[in-house]
Parts: structure tokens; C-alpha cells; sequence
């Protein structure tokens, strides 16, 4: 059994920095709100920060200016934030160093869920530009990311 699995918010470490990480559609944002609330941080979901500084949506983000583009603003943002629980997108630890930077700032939780439950979660979501490619390209995607999720401090499996 792997010693990373958690069952809960009581067995995250305590840090003023705690990242939640996993597939599109595992709960983060969901139990990150919960999870802040308990151990008493501010929450932040990392695509709301992004579109917020950006004053454009995410959709709007890849259209306009591409996924590199969006890739480097969400290093930024992500580095931006010095204290809370944060909600990342799915491919945030895939990108421009952010899973070292994450594991060397913060506690880190992968929020683990199979790629197919992730797709029945979003597959009908207008909003998630990773969708519109398609099942087999979603689920082929999450499970290539599952490397760098795995690297987390910590595995919560949720199957519900």
C-alpha cells in the first residue's frame, strides 16, 4: 500500500500552501472549499485567479492566444499565491516546472480519479477547452499527466 494515501483534510500536513492536483473533473475545487475551510486557509482555485487577472475566460485564453500562452500566465498566477489551498487545473503540474515548484512551496495532494470517471464528469462541459478534442484524446491526456500527478506528497482517491 502506497503510504502517500490519504483518507482526508486530517492527514494533509500543515502548511500555509497546500496544492490540490489531479484530472478534470476529480472534486478539487469541490473539496479544496471543504478542506480550506477545516484547516483554516483561504481558498483559491487557480482558474478563477487566472481569469480574473486576465479579465478573459479560459476558453477565451486558448482561443485568442493559444495554450503556451495560457501555460505561462497560469506559472505566473500560480506563483503569485504565497498562502491558502489551491485548486490547480489539470494540466497545471505539467507545465513549466510547476510540479517542482509546487512540491518545494507546499504540500502537495493529487486527487486521484480514473480518466474514464473524469471524462463521464465533464464530457457534456462547454467550458473546458481539453474536452472539445474529444473522449479518447481526454482520456489519453489525463493519463499521460497521471506522471507528474504522481509525484504529489499525497494520493485521496475519490471514486464518487
Amino acid at each position: 500500500m502506497d503510504t502517500r494515501r490519504i483518507n482526508g483534510w486530517l492527514d494533509v500536513q500543515a502548511s500555509s500552501l497546500i496544492y490540490l492536483i489531479g484530472p478534470s473533473g476529480a472534486g478539487k475545487s469541490t473539496l479544496g472549499k471543504k478542506w480550506a475551510k477545516h484547516l483554516n486557509l483561504p481558498f483559491v482555485d487557480l482558474d478563477l485567479a487566472i481569469e480574473s487577472k486576465a479579465q478573459l475566460t479560459i476558453p477565451d485564453i486558448f482561443e485568442q492566444f493559444g495554450e503556451l500562452h495560457f501555460r505561462n500566465f497560469e506559472s505566473q498566477v500560480l506563483r503569485s499565491i504565497s498562502h491558502g489551498l489551491v485548486a490547480c487545473g489539470a494540466g497545471a503540474p505539467c507545465f513549466e516546472d510547476n510540479m517542482h515548484f509546487m512540491i518545494q512551496n507546499g504540500s502537495v495532494v493529487w486527487i486521484q480519479l480514473s480518466p474514464e470517471m473524469a471524462w463521464s464528469r465533464v464530457a457534456h462541459a462547454t467550458n473546458r477547452p481539453l474536452v472539445q478534442k474529444g473522449k479518447e484524446s481526454f482520456i489519453q491526456l489525463m493519463k499521460d499527466r497521471e506522471r507528474f500527478y504522481d509525484q504529489a506528497h499525497h494520493i485521496y482517491s475519490t471514486t464518487k
